[in-house]
């Protein structure tokens, strides 16, 4: 993997900060921290061997650094974020974007107690209103976390550059409302999704991106509900586990859960699970 990162900040604010190197640790505490307008770019070719070394969870990050740290609250202010990834050489990749980005950090510390709390709000391709609410205990040995997330009013084809680019296919639709929660630890994450959309379709695409594949389509959308099939209001559930591949990052496991989650609720028999 070669990743290329490229970050600029409009302001950086720190509210009262203290730092001591005379404890046992090198001491860092900060009120406040405040960005406004950060943009960062991130792109990923990924013709270059994968780097397989274990990949630690933010618990286990923050947990093993080598400073007593202790931030009350980082905000972020009107941010985006792009992600793009080469995957043929003979394709131009396209980005996922994240915009109008306000997120705020709780308690984050590599010694201190409780979770760290994570709350964004964001549009998923400029179009989509997203939430993210996230939380981890830096102490927590078997690095747990919990992530509710919710997504409404997406219209999807929005997302048919970057889905063309990186898996040859497309989709038509509109995602009117999806909430999902995943809870997992190092290993492995279980979750649940439900889900209101109308005339959702795959569509997969020729090798070469530039036509339909008729076949593959069809028997897709053969596996496929378009949004029937609901309860009163409307929405189709779905539940899922996954286990985690330790040599990718934290939003791997992320995206590989909802990718299951998605083809749960999309392809089963819509009901809400028994507890």
């Amino acid at each position: 993997e070669h990743d290329h990162y490229d970050l600029t900040i409009d302001t950086i604010a720190l509210k009262n900060w203290e730092f001591d190197m005379e404890k046992q640790l090198p001491y860092f505490h900060l009120e406040e921290m405040q960005l406004k307008h950060p943009v960062f770019y991130v792109y990923r070719d990924k013709l270059l061997p994968d780097d397989t070394t274990h990949k630690k969870l933010y618990n286990q990050a923050l947990r093993n650094l080598p400073l007593d740290l202790q931030v009350d609250s980082v905000q972020i202010l009107n941010g985006k974020i792009g992600y793009e990834e080469r995957v043929k050489e003979d394709i131009e990749p396209n980005n996922l974007m994240f915009t109008d980005i306000d997120a705020t950090i709780g308690n984050l510390h590599s010694r201190g107690q409780g979770d760290v709390d994570i709350d964004i709000n964001a549009k998923l391709m400029d179009n989509g209103p997203f939430t993210l609410d996230w939380s981890f205990d830096p102490q927590n040995k078997a690095n747990n976390f919990v992530v509710k997330g919710s997504l409404s009013n997406f219209q999807s084809q929005s997302i048919n550059p970057f889905l063309k680019s990186n898996l040859g296919a497309e989709v038509k639709g509109n995602v009117q409302q999806l909430y999902f929660t995943i809870s997992g630890n190092e290993l492995e994450s279980q979750g649940d999704m439900k889900m209101k959309y109308e005339d959702f379709e795959f569509i997969v695409l020729k090798k070469d991106r530039l036509g339909v594949n008729k076949l593959l389509t069809a028997v897709v959308n053969l596996f496929t509900n378009k949004g029937d099939k609901t309860d009163k209001d409307g929405f189709r559930y779905g539940s899922f586990k996954v286990g985690r591949n330790q040599d990718k990052s934290f939003f791997n496991y992320l995206w590989i859960n909802l990718q299951e989650g998605l083809v749960s609720t999309m392809t089963g028999h819509g009901k809400k699970r028994k507890n």
